[in-house]
């Protein structure tokens, strides 16, 4: 018995010494290291009204730095007969338009940080729901921590008067960078009418949406529209190591705006 015990230890240790260089293998390989990026949460934003949100962006540390890239604003716009003001909550989503409500309710899995969702094909959902990229702000928002103010008020930021060339559009603020937020083309798959302002304009209201014109909008629900909504996502994207292809973080619903007139 005792002779038997001692062969098997002795195997044993021998397997486990023959899978030590195997396991330094494979951590060497960097198969350890899974590319991951943390969202931003829901308290790092502040959305007191329905024309403005603050939003503390976090800062990232090794290994997340090696394959940060930027922040990425994510939206629709929505067109409605309803005026809603205030800070606007989920449960106006379906007054405003049925499609908000619906495209909210869609995307909620992959918000919620307690989902085991994948997200890795979140840029995918995004377009599936003709989400696009805000266009414009990369400078603005910046590889490293940072407070950034969206405003839809277009007279005024943190109650100073913002003195740009008409027509003033919804803007981002970040410390002395402003950038005036820009509609995507879907990077050439359709066209903007009347332009890639976020403006409230009769033009918005009177195009007929399609797949080649005003992807972004969502035609109203009920009514004829008087009123235009924009619903905003951020997102960190990053780009993997071994492939070069990009990877991005759960993303964070931030709200629900109201565009303003020109």
């Amino acid at each position: 018995m005792r002779t038997i015990f001692f062969g098997s230890f002795r195997r044993r240790r021998f397997s486990f010494i023959a899978a030590v260089p195997l396991l330094l293998l494979l951590s060497m390989c960097g198969l350890d290291d899974y590319t991951f990026l943390d969202r931003v949460t829901e308290q790092a934003i502040s959305v007191p009204t329905d024309v403005h949100a603050e939003i503390a962006l976090p800062a990232y540390t090794v290994p997340q730095t090696n394959y940060f890239t930027r922040f990425v604003f994510y939206y629709r716009i929505y067109l409605s007969d309803t005026n809603t003001t205030g800070r606007i909550q989920p449960a106006s989503f379906s007054t405003i338009n049925s499609a908000l409500a619906a495209d909210y309710a869609a995307l909620l899995p992959y918000t919620d940080p307690s989902s085991t969702v994948s997200v890795t094909n979140i840029a995918a959902q995004f377009s599936y729901r003709n989400y696009y990229e805000v266009m414009e702000i990369d400078g603005l928002m910046g590889n490293g921590p940072g407070t950034v103010n969206v405003e839809f008020d277009t007279g005024y930021i943190a109650g100073l008067s913002l003195s740009l060339p008409p027509p003033v559009a919804p803007v981002a603020v970040r410390g002395t960078i402003t950038a005036q937020l820009r509609r995507s083309t879907g990077y050439g798959a359709f066209q903007l009418r009347p332009s890639d302002l976020f403006l409230a304009t009769p033009e918005l209201f009177s195009t007929p949406v399609s797949i080649t014109v005003n992807r972004d909008v969502q035609a109203s629900s009920s009514g004829a529209p008087a009123y235009a909504y924009v619903s905003l996502y951020i997102v960190t994207q990053g780009q993997n190591d071994t492939d070069l292809s990009p990877v991005y973080s759960r993303p964070t619903f931030i709200g629900v705006f109201s565009l303003p007139p020109p």
